[in-house]
């Protein structure tokens, strides 16, 4: 017998639903010992309609269509050659479930596997709404992070090797999603 987890978000969109094996959250047999799982995402998964407008994506993809509607707002952002992996929150789902279904609990690591720079994030939002960043995107050095890793990058090797999976969304996916969204 399986159950159905879900959680929703405060707008009452679900944003998680999985079927689990009670066998393996609270009802094992005695003569088992349970399977406990946590997940600890270190990476940029993105999310755009549950993000407040504060995080760095969201503003950029808000503040181009804006923009590209004829608003002459600049978008100020701190340090442009951060690299990040830009990664799909339901890829990252999907993996979760993948692990929840082995029999022996592993530590993955979860990403797309390719960095990109905040630049290149913000050069291919205002790509594909036909405008030039340059023109409207300031940086200011105040709103550098001191202690922020300059290069964020990972590979998910062990999950291909394991459980078969790969990020589907690269990062020029990311963003036609995230604008699409909006």
């Amino acid at each position: 017998m399986k159950e159905q987890l879900t959680r929703t978000h405060r707008s009452g969109r679900v944003v998680l639903t999985l079927w689990l094996n009670p066998q393996h959250f609270g009802r094992w047999p005695t003569t088992e010992k349970p399977i406990i799982c946590t997940s600890l995402l270190a990476f940029c998964l993105i999310t755009i309609r549950l993000r407040p407008d504060r995080f760095v994506t969201k503003e950029i993809i808000s503040t181009a269509l804006r923009i590209a509607k004829g608003d002459k707002d600049k978008l100020i952002l701190g340090k442009m050659q951060i690299e990040r992996d830009w990664g799909w929150a339901p890829d990252y789902v999907e993996t979760m479930w993948l692990m929840l279904q082995q029999d022996i609990p592993d530590d993955y690591i979860i990403a797309t596997g390719q960095t990109h720079s905040l630049e290149e994030f913000v050069d291919t939002v205002f790509s594909l709404v036909d405008l030039d960043w340059r023109e409207h995107v300031i940086t200011d050095a105040d709103l550098y992070r001191p202690l922020d890793l300059s290069v964020s990058k990972a590979n998910p090797g062990k999950a291909w090797q394991k459980l078969g999976w790969q990020a589907n969304h690269t990062m020029q996916d990311v963003v036609e999603l995230m604008l699409r969204s909006l």
